[in-house]
């Protein structure tokens, strides 16, 4: 529960027309859950390793995770596309004074169909989440599962397995001169029940619902995709999400509070050198914890805190059929009630982009990371040293 909202988005337009449906695309992938590629027809493999090194006084705890996702796109017409996304992740929790513990299988999978309408303005999704994944997960699991779930940690797959989820979505986009956009989404997800804790109650998350809007300058709309290392000059994103009330055997007990998303991406530099920068920003209302039962309910708050991150990346050509460049990420997460979220981490390292064809290409990186954990006088918790590395490769085909 504690991370609903970290989807990516990479998108590329074949004409102006298909560009402008393209940003109600992103809309619609920002806001409706288990969407993870903005492409109309192709294949993505973008996988990733990743570990850390958690260090408090003179223990230490590793935890890694190998994921593997993949996203296909096939077009059924001029106006409609089929989405299936998932992945596998295999994780690990190693306390240096203990046995490690595992948690490793697929993901729920996501089945989505897109129907483009009105000259491509006008975008229309519908998808279900279908409980693929691994769940019922027993004590061991569920410690490396709280672990991969720290804000500052990034871990792509967070959570393995969910229930049954039917998610809705519509969006539609106007063209701003030559070469802007400008777009506005909705989404809703309903959540099924499902067996989180091994020989547990049902859990069932609450409804969400959530409201987009975006600004594209220059890039998308113009049908200049970041292949030949162009981007959007400027691109601005906003969302409000709400959660409904998340019950456990039909209980009542925890409902997620408003959340609020920004970010702004610019970007300088085409065929020659590239560079992109963006800053999100997440802040939430409180979070409820519901106690009791009947007329004695007592609800309980408690600051889910506020994440501020930015990311940077420079490339350059190098020969014809491939761009090499650094990037860099620092994320910032602050006033949470519970003290050991709050801290800052940090990243740096190369990256290769290598073109096959003009519908294919490889992606390599890696990084350093870095960073720490508040420490907190008030709760007595010490000051938490992190260390670690991530490895990325990437494959994508595009259709178009």
């Amino acid at each position: 529960m504690a991370d609903r909202g970290n989807k990516r988005r990479n998108a590329w337009a074949p004409h102006a027309a298909t560009g402008i449906a393209l940003v109600a695309v992103s809309l619609i992938l920002a806001e409706v859950s288990g969407a993870t590629a903005g492409m109309l027809g192709g294949l993505r493999f973008p996988a990733e390793y990743r570990s850390w090194s958690i260090e408090q006084e003179s223990d230490t705890t590793d935890v890694t995770q190998l994921y593997v996702p993949f996203v296909g796109a096939l077009r059924f017409g001029p106006q409609v596309d089929f989405v299936l996304a998932g992945a596998y992740g295999s994780s690990a929790r190693s306390p240096a004074s203990g046995e490690e513990f595992t948690l490793a299988g697929p993901s729920d999978v996501t089945a989505q169909l897109f129907a483009r309408l009105g000259g491509d303005r006008v975008l229309l999704q519908a998808g279900l989440g279908l409980p693929s994944g691994t769940k019922e997960l027993d004590n061991e699991q569920l410690s490396v599962a709280q672990a991969l779930s720290h804000p500052l940690l990034g871990y792509r797959l967070k959570t393995y397995g969910q229930g049954l989820d039917l998610s809705a979505g519509a969006a539609t986009a106007f063209p701003l001169g030559g070469s802007g956009a400008f777009g506005l989404g909705i989404g809703l997800v309903s959540h099924g029940a499902y067996t989180l804790v091994e020989d547990g109650d049902d859990y069932k998350p609450g409804l969400e619902t959530s409201f987009s809007a975006g600004f594209d300058l220059g890039g998308i709309a113009s049908g200049k995709g970041a292949a030949s290392g162009g981007g959007s000059p400027l691109r601005v994103d906003l969302s409000y999400r709400t959660y409904g009330k998340d019950e456990l055997d039909g209980t009542e007990i925890f409902q997620e509070g408003a959340q609020i998303e920004g970010q702004v991406t610019v970007a300088a530099g085409r065929q020659g050198p590239h560079f992109e920068a963006s800053l999100r920003a997440v802040a939430k209302s409180d979070n409820t914890v519901f106690q009791g039962s009947g007329e004695t309910v007592e609800e309980l708050k408690d600051k889910p805190g506020t994440s501020l991150r930015a990311d940077t990346h420079l490339d350059f050509p190098v020969g014809g059929q491939a761009r090499l460049g650094v990037a860099a990420e620092l994320h910032r997460f602050s006033g949470a009630d519970v003290p050991a979220l709050n801290g800052t981490t940090f990243g740096v390292g190369p990256s290769l982009a290598l073109f096959l064809s003009p519908r294919a290409s490889i992606s390599l990186g890696g990084q350093l990371l870095g960073g720490s954990i508040d420490e907190d006088e008030e709760s007595g918790l010490d000051q938490v040293d992190l260390s670690g590395f991530a490895a990325l490769f990437g494959f994508t085909w595009r259709a178009q």
